[in-house]
């Protein structure tokens, strides 16, 4: 009530909002500044968090909004998708791995590592996998974040596993060079999260709604008609694929689907939407049989 008072009476009225490192340093800041410049009677209270306890203070109502990774999120707290955060390797230029396009998270299970701090929902999602292969990662440093991470690498200490986003800011003025993760489990999804959107502050809902619009049309939305599946890794070559199945879908979203390599299914009704599925599949499914030959020569 307060917040909603001071906004009305055209006082500074403030937004507490909690986000991960990588919203933090790579996702935010852009979308922030335009809230701010067009909301000149709002401020920002911004704090950096882990996934997990951003979670659980948005669930006991302590802030506003927060942005942290999907998989960290209990059903009982309302969200939508903002971005997919892709992981990649990062190594030093000189490395024998700075050449390769994309590589399997096994084959460098044995090499030293230059981490983010164990807290961070990122490491303890790499350190996870790791466990399932039956590896446990040996790093040389942990640090606290990505800048000094690349530094790190770029000397020569060891790799990286870090944000996409992240890794390609840094290589613009470090020595580094990038390599993709092949496998669905190097795709987060990144969401903003809220206990309830009917019980925001006016100021928080305003915020909320710039940044469901600064998300994109290819934002996943319960409430939508559509569905899309995601940007795959088409066969782990680093070559990104668009699969979407749509009822009505909207002409910015068909739009923006077409910018790149995919396929945008049309289904007239919920009910037809299993056979464009089944259709797409078998189109994957000769696209493969097609390019298989062709990629084994490459590779």
């Amino acid at each position: 009530r307060g917040a909603l008072a001071a906004f009305a009476s055209g006082t500074k009225a403030s937004v507490h909002m909690l986000a991960n490192t990588v919203g933090l340093s790579e996702h935010l800041p852009k979308a922030l500044a335009a809230f701010l410049r067009e909301h000149p009677h709002i401020s920002l209270d911004v704090e950096e968090r882990e996934s997990a306890d951003i979670a659980q203070t948005i669930a006991s109502g302590i802030a506003d909004l927060g942005f942290a990774a999907e998989h960290t999120l209990p059903d009982t707290i309302e969200r939508f998708a903002f971005s997919t955060d892709r992981l990649v390797v990062v190594t030093a230029q000189r490395s024998e791995l700075a050449g390769r396009r994309t590589i399997d998270f096994r084959e460098i299970t044995d090499r030293d590592f230059i981490g983010l701090t164990s807290s961070t929902a990122l490491q303890s999602h790499v350190g996870k996998y790791a466990a399932r292969l039956g590896a446990r990662l040996r790093f040389r440093a942990r640090l606290r974040d990505f800048d000094a991470m690349c530094q790190m690498v770029a000397a020569g200490v060891g790799i990286a596993i870090m944000s996409e986003v992240a890794a390609r800011r840094c290589a613009r003025t470090m020595p580094i060079s990038i390599v993709r993760l092949r496998g669905t489990w190097a795709n987060r999804k990144l969401a903003i999260c809220y206990r309830s959107l009917k019980t925001l502050p006016r100021p928080a809902r305003l915020l909320a709604d710039h940044l469901r619009k600064a998300a994109g049309p290819l934002r996943m939305d319960r409430r939508s008609r559509w569905r899309y599946f995601g940007s795959f890794d088409f066969l782990e070559t680093g070559v990104p694929l668009v699969l979407a199945v749509a009822c009505n879908m909207p002409a910015s979203l068909s739009a923006a689907l077409r910018s790149g390599p995919g396929f945008i299914l049309r289904a007239s009704s919920s009910a037809s939407a299993a056979r464009a599925i089944w259709r797409g599949l078998s189109l994957l499914s000769g696209m493969r049989r097609m390019i298989l030959p062709s990629l084994d020569a490459r590779l």
